[in-house]
């Protein structure tokens, strides 16, 4: 009862109040199967809040979890979430000290691959070397192409590779910038063919996935425009309109500048 009172708190944006319950709950019941449950939803709770303090005391939450229930199902993914709340505090190497902790003592875990991207985005986000950036390129290049994987993390993969291949690309327009972004455009449109356009496996593509790929194919559109190839970024637009993806009004704005200036090109 104390779990979905706080669900119903939470969802009307009684946040402290729910989390107030819930840190109840482990408080005065620490043996009840439903106290790890608790502290998580509790941190979750003080993580809508958005601030720093909310953040830390989120953090605070999930350490408590750990520390009281270190063998429950529920560990995984509470350090997961410090990992997390630490890059949003842009603590990005104690956030990279959780990952690989995930990474080296649950290599087994179903969602271990969770881990791996979160991993990716950390080095992404800190940048300042080669090594970094390189070192996220890899992982998400991996993931991408890891059969094990789910789907919809795949999509996220590759976005993210080609997302990273462009962006880390200088501004100035030489054979080896040209190179690069030829390859992020490469890599965008693989996660949309072979994730969206083969058959088999857009059946398995779930919401996450299909916002992902639509995505892709919004830069793919800006990096096409950005190099003249005006046609093929008004095929990109297209797709996202034709397969129903997420942001197609947008696509058909973008698409109206088109028709609206002779010749097809904005």
């Amino acid at each position: 009862s104390y779990i979905v009172q706080a669900a119903r708190l939470s969802a009307k944006g009684e946040t402290v109040k729910a989390q107030q319950l819930l840190i109840k709950l482990a408080d005065e019941h620490p043996d009840s199967e439903f106290a790890p449950l608790a502290l998580y939803e509790a941190a979750l709770n003080a993580e809508r809040r958005g601030l720093d303090d909310h953040l830390r005391e989120a953090y605070n939450l999930l350490e408590r979890l750990f520390k009281t229930y270190p063998r429950d199902d529920l560990v995984f993914y509470a350090r997961l979430k410090q990992g997390d709340l630490l890059r949003k505090l842009n603590d990005f190497g104690a956030a990279r000290q959780f990952y690989d902790s995930l990474i080296n003592s649950y290599g087994q875990h179903p969602d271990v691959e969770l881990a791996q991207l979160a991993k990716g985005d950390s080095l992404f986000a800190q940048g300042g070397s080669v090594v970094n950036i390189q070192s996220a390129a890899a992982i998400f290049e991996r993931l991408r192409d890891l059969p094990s994987a789910a789907i919809d993390l795949r999509a996220e993969a590759g976005y993210k590779w080609g997302y990273l291949l462009a962006k880390r690309t200088p501004t100035a327009k030489g054979p080896a910038e040209a190179a690069k972004t030829d390859k992020a455009v490469t890599v965008y449109w693989s996660v949309v063919h072979d994730f969206l356009l083969d058959p088999a496996q857009a059946a398995q593509l779930g919401a996450k996935g299909r916002y992902w790929i639509a995505r892709c194919l919004f830069e793919l559109g800006q990096l096409h425009e950005e190099a003249g190839r005006f046609d093929e970024a008004q095929q990109a637009y297209h797709l996202i309109i034709d397969q129903h993806l997420g942001g197609a009004m947008l696509a058909q704005d973008k698409l109206a500048r088109y028709r609206a200036v002779e010749g097809g090109k904005p």
